[in-house]
Parts: C-alpha cells; sequence; structure tokens
C-alpha cells in the first residue's frame, strides 16, 4: 500500500485550531457516530476531550447528554446542537462570540 506524499492530502479548513471540544448523548443528527463528529473536529485542527473541564471550548449534545451537559452550564460552556455544530465545523469559533457592542 503506497500512501500519497502528506502535502497531496486535502485537509479542510483549520477552523477549529486551538479549539476543544467534548462530544456527548446518543445520537448527533447528520452523523453517523460520535466517532465521526470527533474525527470533523480532529481533521479541522481542534481537539477533542473525553469530559468537561474548564479548558473544554464547546460541548456538542447530542439527544440525551446527561452530566456533561450540566457541567458545561454549570462552567459556562457553550452547548452545540448538531445544527449549531456544523456551523462551528464551517466557521470556527468566531460565529458563537458575542460582538462587543
Amino acid at each position: 500500500l503506497e500512501l500519497p506524499p502528506r502535502e497531496a492530502v486535502e485537509l479542510p479548513p483549520q477552523t477549529l485550531e486551538g479549539i476543544t471540544v467534548v462530544v456527548t448523548g446518543k445520537r448527533l443528527a447528520g452523523f453517523t457516530s460520535r466517532d465521526a463528529a470527533k474525527e470533523a473536529v480532529i481533521l479541522r485542527g481542534g481537539s477533542v476531550g473525553s469530559g468537561v473541564t474548564k479548558r473544554t471550548d464547546f460541548l456538542i449534545a447530542g439527544a440525551e447528554p446527561g452530566s456533561k451537559a450540566t457541567k458545561a452550564a454549570d462552567l459556562g460552556i457553550p452547548i452545540l446542537d448538531a445544527d449549531e455544530f456544523r456551523r462551528l465545523l464551517e466557521d470556527g469559533p468566531a460565529a458563537f462570540r458575542r460582538s462587543a457592542d
């Protein structure tokens, strides 16, 4: 098996560079699995955590998110649904920052 040169592999835009997300819940609409959602984050330069901490930037919540959503809410971490997650993948975290008006 011969792999293409690394520079020949086209990655999606690195919209999540420096961002840490946690994915939780049973189903996330539009993704075949939580692992597929995690892979989408990694391919865009982000990191995936296993638990919510003060270093978590976003919680991606599918159906029945449980205690991770409670902890994220307590810490003031944005909780995104599947549609918002797709927006995060496309536009990066700036799409969710409040403007200073």
